[in-house]
Order: structure tokens, then sequence, then C-alpha cells
């Protein structure tokens, strides 16, 4: 990896959680998920985050059942990390 996008990826990942993003649990009893997605969505237009990015760093602040769905949903093995898809799957299964 380039040490110049690894220097990016380091101020962006620092940033983002700098901005102390919300937690998520499926449960709704932590934040709604119209909350947590406008949040997010918010926290990376702001903090400039770039795309290869955000479905990590957004994965990263899932609780609970949502985390869960995670981990056992089948394209959490690092393939198909593109966030508008992320967000539609994700809010098909919590919404």
């Amino acid at each position: 990896m380039d040490p110049a996008q690894v220097a990016e990826d380091r101020r962006s990942i620092t940033s983002f959680y700098k901005s102390q993003p919300l937690l998520f649990d499926g449960m709704r009893r932590i934040v709604s998920l119209a909350a947590w997605l406008y949040d997010t969505e918010l926290i990376f237009r702001t903090s400039h985050i770039v795309e290869r990015l955000q479905v990590f760093l957004a994965s990263r602040c899932l609780v609970a059942n949502a985390r869960l769905w995670w981990r056992t949903h089948p394209t959490s093995n690092g393939r198909n990390r593109e966030l508008t898809s992320y967000m539609q799957r994700f809010t098909q299964n919590f919404h």
C-alpha cells in the first residue's frame, strides 16, 4: 500500500473517531436507525472520509444485534463494501 494512502487513511480514521459517532445496536435503544444513518453520513461528509473506508468505519459503530448481523452477513467478508449498497441492506434489515 502506498505510504501516502496509509497516512490519509490514518487521518480519516482519527477524524472519524474524534467526531464521536453514534452507536447502533439494531434494537433502536441506543439510537434510532434514521438518526444513526444521518449522523454517520454527516461525519463522512464533514470529515472528508474517503469512500473506501466508509463501510469499514460504519461497521465499527455497530453493537449487539447489529454487529451480529454484520458478522453473519454474506458480504461482510471484504467484498461488496460500497456504502450505498451497505446502507440499503442494513436499512432493510433494521427498519
